[in-house]
C-alpha cells in the first residue's frame, strides 16, 4: 500500500515536472504556443544568410511571428521563408522585410519596417520580397579587392613620384624654380608698388570727384538762389529771341519789296566809284587845274617860299616876346661912344 502511494506521488511529481519543463520552453523558445491564430507569408530572397527555423519574426522590437519553413528554389537562384505570424498583427504591402542579427555575432532575424501604412493588409499565402543580409564573406572580398585596386594604385604613384624626382626636381629645375620664384618676388614688389600708386590715383580721383560734388552743390544753391532771376532772364531771352525772328522776317520782307532799288542804288555806288577812280588817274597824270597844281613844280617852289618866310616871321616874334619879357615895353638898346673893339679870337696853340 505505502509503495504504491509512492509510485503514485513520484510519477505526479514527474509530470507536473515535465508539464513545467515544457510550459517553460514554449515560453522562452523561439516558437510560440500552437494554439494561437496565425497567417503565413512566403519571404522571397536571394539568401537566407544562415537563418533557421523558429526564428523570431520583429517589428518595431516586438516578436510577432517565426519562421516556420525554408525552402530552396530548383535553381538555387532564391530561397522561400514561410513565416507564420500572429493574426493579431497587420502587417501592409509597402512595408519591408529584412533578414538581420541580433547583435554582433547573434542569431539571425527577421525584422519587419513599416512603410507609409497606405497599403492594403497582407492576407495568408501572400508573397513578399525579402531583403538579403549583410554578408561579411562577400565583404570581405570585395574589400580585398579593393586593397588590390589600391595596393595598384600605390605602386603607380610611387613609379610617379620616382619620375618626378628625377624630372621635375633635378639641379637645373630647381635652380630654375628658385629664379622663377625670385622674379616673383620681385614681380609682387612692383605689382605693390603699382598698387600704392594706384591707390594713391584713387585718393585723388576720390578728393576731385568730393570737389566735383561740392562745386555741383554749390552751383544748385546759385542755381536756386538766382532762379527768379533766371527765369526772368530767360524770358527776355525768349522775348527777344521772338523780337529778333520779327525784325529778321521784316528785313528778309524789305529786301523782297526794294529788291530792284537796292540793286540801282549798289549799280549807281560802283559808277560813282569808277568815275573816282578815272578822276584820280587823271590828277596823277597831272590832267587838269589840279593835276598842274599837283603835278607841277611852281606850286611847290611858293610853297617852300611861304613856308621859309612863316618861319622867320615866328622866330621874330619870339624874340620880340623874349625882349619885352626881360626889358619891358619901352626899352631902346645903348649905342656905344667910343670906337669898338673887334673881338680877337684866340688862336690855339
Amino acid at each position: 500500500m505505502n509503495s504504491t502511494r509512492y509510485e503514485w506521488r513520484v510519477g505526479l511529481f514527474i509530470v507536473i515536472g515535465l508539464a513545467l519543463t515544457v510550459f517553460l520552453a514554449m515560453r522562452f523558445s523561439k516558437g510560440s504556443w500552437t494554439w494561437e491564430k496565425t497567417y503565413s507569408l512566403q519571404m522571397k530572397t536571394e539568401n537566407s544568410g544562415g537563418i533557421r527555423v523558429n526564428a523570431a519574426v520583429v517589428m518595431a522590437g516586438v516578436k510577432i511571428g517565426w519562421v516556420q519553413l525554408i525552402d530552396l528554389d530548383a535553381t538555387g537562384n532564391s530561397v522561400t521563408v514561410h513565416l507564420s505570424i500572429q493574426e493579431r498583427y497587420a502587417i501592409l504591402d509597402d512595408a519591408q522585410f529584412r533578414i538581420e542579427s541580433v547583435g554582433v555575432l547573434g542569431d539571425q532575424q527577421i525584422a519587419v519596417y513599416p512603410g507609409e501604412n497606405k497599403g492594403i493588409r497582407l492576407v495568408s499565402n501572400a508573397e513578399v520580397k525579402g531583403k538579403s543580409p549583410f554578408n561579411l564573406q562577400d565583404t570581405a572580398d570585395t574589400a580585398q579587392s579593393m586593397l588590390a585596386n589600391i595596393n595598384s594604385l600605390i605602386q603607380r604613384l610611387d613609379g610617379v613620384v620616382l619620375r618626378l624626382d628625377k624630372e621635375l626636381l633635378s639641379t637645373s629645375t630647381v635652380s630654375n624654380l628658385s629664379s622663377t620664384i625670385a622674379n616673383f618676388n620681385s614681380i609682387s614688389g612692383e605689382i605693390k608698388g603699382f598698387t600704392g600708386q594706384m591707390n594713391s590715383i584713387g585718393l585723388t580721383a576720390n578728393q576731385m570727384l568730393t570737389n566735383s560734388m561740392s562745386i555741383v552743390r554749390r552751383m544748385e544753391d546759385i542755381i536756386a538762389t538766382n532762379a527768379p532771376a533766371v527765369g526772368v532772364t530767360m524770358t527776355n531771352l525768349a522775348k527777344f529771341t521772338a523780337q529778333l525772328n520779327n525784325t529778321a522776317g521784316e528785313l528778309q520782307s524789305m529786301i523782297a519789296t526794294n529788291k530792284n532799288d537796292i540793286a540801282a542804288t549798289l549799280q549807281n555806288v560802283r559808277n560813282a566809284t569808277a568815275k573816282a577812280e578815272s578822276i584820280l588817274a587823271g590828277i596823277e597824270e597831272g590832267r587838269g587845274v589840279i593835276g598842274g597844281l599837283v603835278k607841277g613844280n611852281d606850286l611847290q617852289n611858293r610853297l617852300s617860299h611861304f613856308l621859309t618866310n612863316a618861319n622867320n616871321t615866328i622866330a621874330g616874334f619870339g624874340t620880340l616876346a623874349s625882349n619885352l619879357n626881360r626889358h619891358g615895353l619901352f626899352y631902346s638898346p645903348k649905342i656905344p661912344s667910343g670906337p669898338v673893339t673887334p673881338h680877337r679870337s684866340k688862336k690855339p696853340d
